[in-house]
C-alpha cells in the first residue's frame, strides 16, 4: 500500500489504505508494534482493517504489507495515531440488585444467586470469552464465575452471579460489613484485560431473620441436631405403649414445662411488632438455644416444639394470627375421624386433622394450649390465619448446618410427668374416639349394633382401656 489512514476513538482504530492492483496480490497483513516487536493482530483482503479494545489515550504504531499469492511480503505502510481520552471505562458493572447476606441461609446463594448486574461494553468492538466473577475474602474460598461467549459492540447483558461460601460464614459473631468485588476479564492478543469493581455490604450473624421472606424461618427449625433430636427421643422412648402423633405431642409439650421452659417476649424486638416489618432484622435463637436458656419468643418457642416433632418424622407447619406465631401438627388421621362435636379443635389440611398448638404457654397442659390455639385458627380462619409449611419452606431454605455442642438438658422422667400433668389420659380417650369414630355413629342409630361394639372393645383393649 501507498499510504496509511488512521481514525481513533476511546477504545478503538480505524485503518484504511489505497487497494493493490497486482495479479499476484493475495491479501492484507495488519502488525502493531508491542514491546517486543511487530505483532501481527490480522488479515483481510480488504481495504480497511478495525482493531477493538485499545487501550484509551494511548499511541499505537502499525504497519500494513500486501502479501503476493507465493506468500512474499511487499516493504510496509507505517502509521502512528493515539486513541481518545476516554470518559468512561470500556467495560462497566452495574448491579441492578445485591442485598445483605443471611449467614444462616448461606448455601441459598449457590442456587439462587446473591446479586443481579447489568455487563455493559462500551467498545465498538466485540469482547469474546468474557468472564464475570464475584468474590468476598475470607468467606470464600474461590470467586464464583459466569463466562459469556461473546458480547457485541456498545451492548449490555444481564446476569445473576452466584456466591458459594464456607463454613466460616457461621462463625462470625456480630453483624460484619465486608467488601465485594466483582471482576469481569477477558484476553486480548493473548494479554488479559481486567476491570473491577468494589461493593460493601453486611453479613448478617446467624441469629438474624428479615420477615420479607417469612420462609426463611424454617431455617431455624432444626430437626437433626443431636441435642433436639435425643432430647426428644429420650422422652417419647419413655412411652413404648404410644407411637401416634398425637399422644407423643403431648407428652413432649408437658416435658418442657418439667424443664422449666418459659414465654419471655424480646423487650426490644417483640415478634408483633417485627413479623410486620419487612425491612427489620429480627433475631431468632435456635432450638438447641432456646432449650439451654430455658426461655424465647413465640417464634423461638415455635421453632423448638416443631424440630421435636420433625426430629421423630411428624410433619409440621407454622401459623400466624396478625403480630402472634404459633404451630400445628399432623395428626396423620384421616379427616372422616374428625367426631362430632370435636371438629373445631383440628384443622383440616391436605385430607388429615391437624392438632393446633400456642406454644407460649408451655407450662400449662398440653390440652389448654391446644384448646386456646384451636380458638385463635377459629378465630382467624375467614382472615388473617397464616400457614407456613416447614418441610415445603425447607426446599429453599435448609435447616442450618450447627457446630458441634457439648451441652445437653437434663433428662425428663416420665414420673415426672405423669405426676405433673394428667393430659395422657385425656388424650387416650380422644384418640379413642378418634379411631371409632365410625362406630359411634352407626350405634348412634343402632345402639346394640354388635359388630360396632366388637370393633369398639378391640380398640379399647388395644389402647388399654
Amino acid at each position: 500500500p501507498e499510504s496509511l489512514s488512521i481514525e481513533t476513538e476511546e477504545w478503538s482504530a480505524r485503518l484504511t489504505w489505497p487497494s493493490v492492483e497486482d495479479e499476484f496480490f493475495s491479501h492484507y497483513v495488519v502488525y502493531r508494534e508491542t514491546q517486543n516487536g511487530p505483532q501481527k493482530v490480522g488479515e483481510t483482503q480488504e481495504t480497511f482493517f478495525f482493531e477493538s479494545p485499545l487501550d484509551s489515550a494511548t499511541e499505537y504504531l502499525y504497519r500494513v504489507v500486501a502479501v503476493s499469492i507465493d506468500d512474499i511480503e511487499s516493504d510496509a505502510v507505517v502509521g502512528k495515531a493515539t486513541t481518545l481520552e476516554a470518559t468512561r471505562p470500556p467495560l462497566e458493572v452495574e448491579v441492578l440488585e445485591m442485598e445483605d447476606i443471611f449467614s444462616n441461609t448461606y448455601k441459598i446463594y449457590e442456587s439462587d444467586g446473591i446479586a443481579d448486574v447489568r455487563i455493559i461494553n462500551n467498545t465498538p468492538g466485540t469482547i469474546a470469552k468474557l468472564k464475570v466473577s464475584f468474590f468476598i475474602k475470607d468467606f470464600m474460598d474461590l470467586p464464583s464465575e459466569v463466562e459469556l461467549e461473546e458480547l457485541e459492540p456498545k451492548g449490555t447483558r444481564e446476569l445473576t452471579l452466584k456466591a458459594v461460601f464456607n463454613n466460616r460464614i457461621l462463625a462470625i459473631t456480630e453483624d460484619t460489613p465486608v467488601q465485594v468485588e466483582i471482576s469481569l476479564c477477558h484476553y486480548r492478543n493473548q494479554e488479559p484485560c481486567t476491570f473491577s469493581k468494589s461493593l460493601s455490604l453486611n453479613v448478617f450473624e446467624k441469629h438474624r431473620l428479615s420477615w420479607d421472606v417469612k420462609e426463611r424461618f424454617a431455617t431455624f427449625v432444626t430437626p437433626k441436631d443431636p441435642v433436639i433430636l435425643e432430647f426428644a427421643r429420650s422422652v417419647v422412648t419413655q412411652y413404648p405403649e404410644i407411637s401416634d402423633p398425637l399422644r407423643q405431642g403431648g407428652v413432649l409439650f408437658d416435658a418442657l414445662g418439667i424443664v422449666g421452659l418459659t414465654y419471655l417476649p424480646d423487650p426490644s424486638n417483640p415478634y408483633q411488632m417485627t413479623s410486620g416489618q419487612t425491612d427489620y432484622i429480627d433475631y431468632i435463637q435456635y432450638p438447641r438455644e432456646t432449650l439451654q436458656r430455658r426461655s424465647g419468643d413465640c417464634d423461638d418457642l415455635v421453632g423448638l416444639y416443631s424440630a421435636m416433632h420433625e426430629s421423630l418424622g411428624v410433619r409440621t407447619m407454622v401459623l400466624e394470627t396478625p403480630g402472634h406465631m404459633f404451630m400445628m401438627f399432623d395428626s396423620t388421621l384421616p379427616v372422616e375421624k374428625k367426631p362430632e362435636g370435636m371438629g373445631a379443635m383440628f384443622v383440616e389440611y391436605e385430607g388429615t386433622l391437624w392438632i393446633p398448638v400456642e406454644v407460649t404457654l408451655v407450662g400449662s397442659p398440653f390440652l389448654k394450649a391446644w384448646e386456646t390455639a384451636a380458638e385463635s385458627v377459629e378465630q382467624y380462619k375467614e382472615s388473617g390465619l397464616g400457614m407456613m409449611d416447614i418441610r415445603s419452606s425447607w426446599e429453599g431454605f435448609k435447616p442450618a448446618s450447627l457446630p458441634a455442642f457439648a451441652w445437653r438438658p437434663e433428662t425428663v422422667l416420665r414420673e415426672d410427668i405423669d405426676a405433673k400433668y394428667s393430659d395422657l389420659a385425656r388424650l387416650d380417650k380422644i384418640r379413642l374416639r378418634l379411631l371409632g369414630n365410625a362406630y359411634y355413629e352407626v350405634l348412634k342409630d343402632r345402639p346394640d349394633d354388635v359388630e360396632a361394639l366388637l370393633q369398639l372393645a378391640i380398640l379399647a383393649a388395644e389402647e388399654g382401656e
